[in-house]
């Protein structure tokens, strides 16, 4: 890994606390299945013990309600949480209670995040050959002291979003298979680091920033990074990446890519090129 190297408790009466992790075999895909109805039907329970629980969750579906039912919300936590049934309940507690703090992320809208968007930080270029949706984070316009930690938090929450939409309606569309299953309703996310600073981008305030984007994708948007992809990484980043990288877990730490020769391996890791900004092909 460079740069320059670095290094509810309701579920008591639970028979089962691990399932393996299912393959493509049809009675692991059953497990699978039975691990989502357990997940589904738990949440959605009227009699749950634990009253703050409760609470969350009346509030979920009252605001959210296509969350609770969807299938593959379930499966990235189980994913993440490597089949643990407990470990899982708890994790999709915490992010519940976070998407009633956040205040509902799919139904943040434009208006929301209206002065964030206007700095072009991120876009979204388009979707790739195998799946994935491509997101550009361009370094030189991210000016942190323009951002609350909170507001940043809310901008990263609704490209993730944005960017879940575009896959779900592309994937509903098309109906030839991608080649690569893995990238479906995953994002490759591209920093282009061009710009990055020591004067503007090492304080205590922007690595605040770096490590609120990092719990957001990890914690809240589990198994949605395909891979992360870092050109144009200047010595002076490595201060900033040692600091961040203790926050990375080890499963996505195993999909960065940093790339020295932009042109080339960024067209060997991105298809079509025709997605990339001039500047980058």
């Amino acid at each position: 890994m460079d740069p320059n190297t670095t290094k509810d408790q309701d579920d008591s009466s639970s028979s089962t606390n691990k399932i393996n992790q299912p393959s493509t075999t049809s009675n692991n895909n059953d497990e699978k299945e039975a691990a989502i109805t357990h997940l589904r039907n738990w949440l959605i329970q009227t009699n749950h013990t634990n009253n703050n629980l409760q609470t969350t969750i009346t509030t979920i579906q009252t605001n959210e309600p296509s969350i609770l039912t969807n299938k593959l919300f379930y499966h990235r936590f189980l994913l993440a949480n490597n089949y643990n049934l407990p470990q899982t309940k708890e994790s999709i507690q915490q992010h519940l209670v976070w998407r009633c703090h956040i205040h509902y992320p799919s139904t943040l809208t434009q208006q929301d995040v209206e002065l964030q968007i206007q700095s072009n930080l991120f876009q979204i270029l388009g979707t790739c050959d195998n799946g994935s949706v491509l997101l550009l984070a361009h370094h030189a316009k991210l000016h942190p002291n323009d951002y609350t930690v909170e507001s940043y938090e809310r901008y990263i929450v609704f490209m993730l979003e944005e960017g879940l939409r575009l896959s779900s309606s592309q994937q509903q569309q098309q109906q030839q298979q991608h080649e690569n299953q893995n990238a479906k309703h995953k994002f490759t996310l591209l920093f282009d680091l061009s710009g990055f600073s020591y004067t503007h981008h090492i304080s205590s305030h922007a690595l605040s920033l770096g490590r609120a984007m990092t719990l957001v994708a990890q914690s809240h948007y589990p198994e949605c990074l395909y891979k992360m992809i870092a050109v144009n990484v200047p010595t002076v980043f490595s201060f900033f990446w040692n600091v961040i990288y203790r926050f990375i877990d080890d499963k996505t730490k195993e999909k960065i890519v940093f790339v020295k020769d932009t042109v080339v391996e960024l067209g060997e890791l991105i298809c079509p090129v025709t997605l990339l900004p001039d500047r980058l092909r």
